[in-house]
This record gives structure tokens, sequence and C-alpha cells, in this order.
């Protein structure tokens, strides 16, 4: 298992020297809506760095859409094609797909419209990570975040349908916490399950009392499961003896779980 830390590319040195092995970046705000010569910096950025930015998260903005009267299959294409060519040119393997604005189904519009919209976007996204040597996970997310793709079973099911080799899933601590979903649920989803995100609510590094002990017991799940990839904290903290302090609970769990 390694342990990465979701942060801006300005602060992967300082998540470097706390010990985290890898950095996950967004694609969104860091390639995806800039030119040429933020893409040149952050090819220098890496170049510099201990660590890689192996995973890669809020793929698309919120102008993206891929469901509803605003969904644009054309748009949507020209701007990963773009974009994931270079996300792999900076050492991205893994991609998340979260991004809740994108995909969230517009009030009074034919839900299933929408779900033909969105396995019709996956298709197309996953055909261009493929294209590009890299994996999309889906991340289900909370039902404050979005209105599709909600709990870990909703994603497995949609990964097993698409049956796609470059789309799989994401397991998220948070959004499972505030959906209510059972953590035994990443069991069955073992066989697509690709990356995992770490935060108690509300956005917070598991430090003490209940927020170790239910990090524990996904933990164990997850061991159940069969899982040793990719673990990321995706928190709010910026703080350095917080996020150290975090690290060294999260590696000593997994070890005891």
């Amino acid at each position: 298992m390694i342990f990465g830390m979701c942060c801006s590319p300005e602060k992967s040195a300082d998540m470097a020297a706390l010990g985290f092995d890898f950095v996950e970046w967004a694609v969104a705000s860091n390639i995806g809506t800039t030119d040429q010569a933020r893409f040149d910096e952050l090819q220098t950025l890496t170049r510099s760095l201990p660590v890689t930015s192996e995973v890669w998260n809020i793929l698309l903005p919120g102008d993206i859409k891929v469901v509803g009267p605003e969904a644009d299959t054309s748009k949507l294409r020209n701007y990963l094609d773009a974009a994931l060519p270079k996300v792999r040119a900076l050492g991205g393997e893994l991609i998340v797909f979260g991004s809740g604005r994108s995909r969230t189904v517009p009030e009074n519009f034919d839900r299933t419209i929408a779900e033909t919209q969105f396995r019709e976007a996956i298709g197309i996204i996953a055909d261009v990570a493929g294209a590009n040597d890299l994996t999309i996970v889906l991340e289900p997310l909370r039902t404050g975040e979005t209105n599709l793709i909600n709990t870990v079973a909703e994603g497995l099911a949609v990964v097993e349908e698409m049956a796609h080799p470059n789309f799989e899933l994401l397991a998220d601590l948070y959004h499972m916490l505030d959906n209510g979903e059972n953590l035994a649920d990443v069991v069955p989803a073992a066989r697509h399950l690709r990356h995992v995100h770490i935060a108690t609510k509300p956005r917070l590094v598991p430090l003490e009392g209940e927020d170790v002990v239910v990090l524990g017991q996904f933990l164990t799940e997850l061991k159940r499961a069969g899982y040793d990839e990719r673990m990321s904290f995706e928190c709010k903290s910026d703080d350095p003896d917080e996020l150290r302090r975090g690290l060294e609970i999260l590696r000593e769990t997994w070890a005891a779980a």
C-alpha cells in the first residue's frame, strides 16, 4: 500500500517532506482550463519533486456537463483530447471521475435520458483514457454533491455494465459515511476497486477517538477485500503536524487491520 495526499502542485514538496508517497492533483484547475505556460510550469515542477502525481482528481470543470440539456459530447471529447495527454506526460496513471456538478441531473430532466447520456460520456472518457495509457476511476459522491451515482454499490453496477478495461471504481470513506453506507460494501467491489480516498466527516484527518475507530473498520474491510494499491487523504487540513500524525495513524492502522 502506498499513501498519498490530495493537494495543489505548489504544496507537493511539503507533502513529500511529511512522508507521503505520492500526490494527487486536480485536472480541471491545473490542466483542463489553463494555458501552455501553466503546463510548462508543472513539467518543471514535476522534474524537481521527489514524488509524482500518479493520481489526478476533479476530471471535469463544472461548465462541462455530461448529463442534461447542456451535455455536449464534442466539447467533452475536445477537452479530454487536450487534457489527458498532459496528465500522462506529468506522470499520471489514474484519474478520479467525481465532478459532481458535471454529472448532476437537472430538476425535471428525464432521468432515463440522463443515464443514457452518462454512459455515453463514460465511454468517451474511458476511450480517451485508454488511448493515453490512463485508467479512470468512478467516484461515488454523497447525495449533497450529486444525484447520480452516490454509493459504492451503484458505482460498481455502472462499472460492471460498462465493462471497459480503462474504467474502474473508487471508494471514498467520507462519502460513504455521509451517505450512511455499509463499509463492507467495498468487499463485493474488490475486483474493480483501484483507488481509495480517506477522510472522516466533515473532511477531517482521522486523528483520535471514534474517527480512528471508523478508519480501522474501513481499512479492515479493504484488507478483507484484498485491496493493496493506493490510498489518498482528501482532507481540509493544511496543518503539517496534523497531516504528519494523520499519516502515521493511517500507516499504523493499515498495518494492524
